[in-house]
């Protein structure tokens, strides 16, 4: 499979699953080169309509290709922005869900070390009542 940004690159097609199956870090440097792609392409636009002012009319087949050109990479952008948080959102999660079971499984060596059997079952049984609450 390609990577996105080659084939953003080669003007190949970037579908849902290609982004559901891209690194966080493609998909931010994919996003920096649409809004470069983005900036360039409003600038040329802005050119046209200030020469258009002065009665110097761009050709009408280039300017629909680049006003189309515009509005699909401006789709991209808005797609990848969705995807990327939601990415970002579930990398944080699972980071925070590996830190609490780490930080468990540390207690429970600890506890295993220091208390007795009883204790032990003691504590874990009203940790059980906190958490049903």
């Amino acid at each position: 499979m390609k990577n996105i940004l080659i084939k953003y690159q080669q003007g190949d097609k970037i579908t849902p699953e290609d982004l559901k199956n891209s690194k966080t870090e493609d998909m931010d440097q994919l996003l920096n080169l649409v809004h470069t792609d983005l900036a360039s392409i409003t600038s040329r636009i802005a050119e046209a309509n200030a020469r258009r002012l002065i009665g110097q009319y761009s050709d009408p087949a280039w300017y629909s290709k680049i006003t189309f050109s515009k509005r699909i990479k401006g789709q991209l952008s808005q797609i990848l922005q969705k995807e990327l948080s939601t990415k970002k959102k579930k990398e944080k999660k699972d980071a925070h869900e590996l830190h609490e079971k780490t930080l468990l499984e540390s207690l429970l060596i600890v506890m295993d070390s220091l208390l007795s059997p009883n204790m032990k079952k003691e504590l874990m049984d009203r940790a059980m009542n906190l958490m049903k609450k």
